[in-house]
């Protein structure tokens, strides 16, 4: 398969999460990073140009497409894959300037043999490196901030979704309820085999959260309960703005027919809601 990054121009790529997505950010074209992660190697991004980085890991090094979007004036969000065999890696980088840290989550595809499409994610954290600096002791961490709290996301003015943020380790998904009510008027054999019951009643998928700074948080759900269901289960990363509820993000794995890679730029605005009573209630039948 030739090299895709879903950040091509005139790609035919599904995108159907980037209606409100901004045009990409060049600003760390030309600028340089050595990046001290506290469990890996010391690893090297040089930003080349606006669109395209080198990316040394400690192992190997790679000349690849990136596509960058920011969260406020001094975080960005890089985002880059590349492959090793059969496997799809995308690392992503938080890099943090007004602190001088960075969380990297390392997200591969093709990994699992029973589920082809199934993504999963490692994170890293560690500082950037600036000469006659001592590194900063501080670093970006896991967090229970958003226990208990719900977002209604609008990715477009025709679709929204609901994340109840049910525990420390998962997110619950479901829909407002005028698209629940489509979706159970929709008969079931135009659905996807096994996933009716999945889509339709909402569903949880495990997630991390990652404190970035006051009110920036980063949330990663990898959809490994839906892939094993035979719907696209991809990694959903998203970099949030909770003071003024918006988000950049990347969608990364594979479109509906199992087929075509998928790795595109998003972004979405949102409003807290209240609970209904109702959702966070069930017990989860897809916890591990």
């Amino acid at each position: 398969m030739d090299e895709y990054y879903g950040i091509f121009a005139g790609k035919p790529i599904f995108e159907g999460l980037s209606q409100y997505r901004q045009p990409p950010t060049y600003e760390l074209a030309g600028r340089y990073f050595e990046l001290v992660m506290d469990t890996l190697p010391a690893c090297q991004v040089d930003f080349l140009s606006g669109t395209r980085l080198l990316w040394e890991d400690g192992k190997e090094t790679h000349s690849v497409s990136y596509a960058c979007a920011k969260i406020d004036n001094s975080t960005y969000f890089v985002n880059f894959e590349y492959r090793e065999g059969v496997v799809r890696i995308n690392p992503t980088l938080i890099l943090d300037l007004e602190q001088r840290l960075v969380t990297m989550v390392v997200t591969k595809v093709g990994y699992s043999i029973k589920y082809p499409t199934m993504t999963g994610a490692d994170y890293y954290f560690g500082a950037i490196h600036e000469e006659g600096m001592p590194l900063p002791s501080i670093r970006h961490d896991y967090t229970e901030d958003f226990v208990g709290k719900r977002i209604q996301w609008h990715y477009s003015p025709e679709f929204q979704i609901i994340h109840v943020y049910y525990s420390s380790e998962a997110i619950r998904i479901t829909f407002p309820p005028a698209v629940l009510k489509r979706m159970r008027e929709t008969p079931v054999e135009k659905l996807v085999s096994d996933a009716y019951d999945y889509v339709v009643n909402g569903y949880d998928e495990p997630t991390k959260y990652i404190k970035i700074k006051e009110k920036i948080y980063l949330i990663n759900t990898c959809e490994q309960h839906k892939g094993m269901r035979a719907l696209s289960g991809n990694s959903m990363l998203f970099l949030m703005d909770i003071e003024r509820v918006h988000d950049v993000g990347r969608s990364f794995g594979y479109a509906g027919d199992h087929k075509t890679p998928e790795n595109y730029m998003f972004a979405a605005h949102g409003e807290f809601i209240y609970s209904d009573g109702g959702v966070e209630t069930h017990e989860s039948p897809y916890l591990y």
